[in-house]
């Protein structure tokens, strides 16, 4: 049975103390590790653990990548403020795939950073952006990362065209984010949306010093 551990995570521009990372992705083991916000500490830790990773780390909030276990074709999927990454996973490479599996590993911009009128139009663009490359995927895929889009907002409802929302489908929908690094997690903003794959389970984790 084909089988894949995804793990997502915002590292808040490395205020993520890199030994939790660390301890997080090595006690969650994720075969793919997609992450926002990323910045050069992190990136360290994640290079020192994964043998194969597209990763751009930068001082502002744009950083991202993605790192995986066995060989991955990567393609940056650019957008309005930031870029998305596309990880292709071949069968030829991972042992037990039946077929190629597409992840898009994304960071919505926040709709409530100023100007809104920006804002919001920037996130309209993206979520149009992933949904044209995941509609020309021929296979199966997963869309996830940090979509600044709780249930009840219109984001979310567009990014429900795209595929199946992993926690529902597997009724483990949990709280991911929170509004200070050691508070309780308030709402469900990070999110992984499936074509094609069945969805056995989701979970958070805490790292000390990101919010989500």
């Amino acid at each position: 049975m084909d089988r894949l551990r995804i793990m997502s995570s915002n590292l808040l521009v490395d205020r993520a103390e890199p030994r939790a990372l660390a301890r997080a992705i090595e006690n969650a083991s994720p075969d793919i590790l997609v992450v926002q916000e990323l910045g050069p500490m992190c990136t360290r830790v994640i290079e020192d653990l994964f043998s194969h990773h597209d990763l751009e780390a930068r001082a502002d909030c744009f950083g991202i990548g993605i790192a995986a276990r066995r060989p991955i074709g990567v393609n940056v999927l650019e957008m309005p403020e930031r870029s998305a990454r596309i990880a292709e996973l071949l069968p030829e490479n991972w042992d037990g795939l039946s077929e190629r599996v597409t992840v898009i590993g994304m960071h919505a911009t926040n709709p409530i950073d100023w100007p809104w009128t920006i804002s919001v139009r920037q996130r309209t663009e993206q979520f149009r952006l992933v949904g044209e490359a995941a509609a020309a995927i021929a296979g199966r895929y997963v869309v996830i990362g940090d979509m600044n889009a709780t249930p009840a907002w219109p984001g979310y409802r567009k990014l429900s065209a795209i595929g199946d929302d992993a926690a529902r489908l597997a009724g483990t929908q949990k709280r991911t984010w929170s509004r200070f690094t050691e508070g309780p997690r308030l709402l469900r903003i990070d999110h992984a949306f499936t074509r094609g794959i069945g969805v056995r389970s989701t979970s958070t984790v805490s790292i000390t010093g990101t919010d989500h």
